[in-house]
């Protein structure tokens, strides 16, 4: 769970990042403990240093590039890789709403102005969808009225 724009908590299917993440506050937590510090709280940072205070912000943007660096990419920033997130579940067919969810966005609007780009694709992808519906459809002898 993580909280969005508004107190309430959204809940997301576990899937390998969040296995990841979970990993990590697990060993920050290990870490925190054998230092002899607080333990984490839910409002702990993913990104911060060992005794829970943040990094500056240039941290982990060069961490950051360090990664795209080494994976053999170049010029993709971090908030680039939310984007993608967002674009590529569009581009499946995942429901905006839950890319809404999953951003933290507070409306589905920004989600749907943001990322309307996406769209065109799915436009045409919606309309062969409805004439695959009418294609299995037993219309025969039907026409469409005409229209004067």
């Amino acid at each position: 769970m993580r909280r969005t724009a508004t107190p309430e908590l959204v809940q997301i299917d576990v899937s390998a990042s969040v296995i990841t993440l979970r990993e990590h506050k697990a060993k920050q937590a290990e870490l925190r403990q054998s230092l002899e510090l607080t333990p984490l709280s839910d409002n702990d940072l993913v990104f911060s240093h060992y005794d829970g205070s943040p990094l500056l912000p240039n941290s982990v943007t060069h961490a950051w590039i360090k990664l795209v660096r080494r994976c053999g990419l170049k010029g993709i920033r971090l908030h680039d890789a939310r984007h993608t997130h967002a674009s590529l579940l569009l581009k499946q067919g995942v429901h905006p709403k839950i890319v809404q969810e999953r951003l933290g966005h507070g409306s589905i609007q920004i989600t749907l102005d943001t990322y309307s780009h996406v769209a065109p694709g799915l436009q045409q992808a919606a309309a062969d969808k409805f004439d695959e519906v009418l294609d299995h459809q037993s219309c025969s002898g039907f026409s469409p009225p005409l229209v004067a």
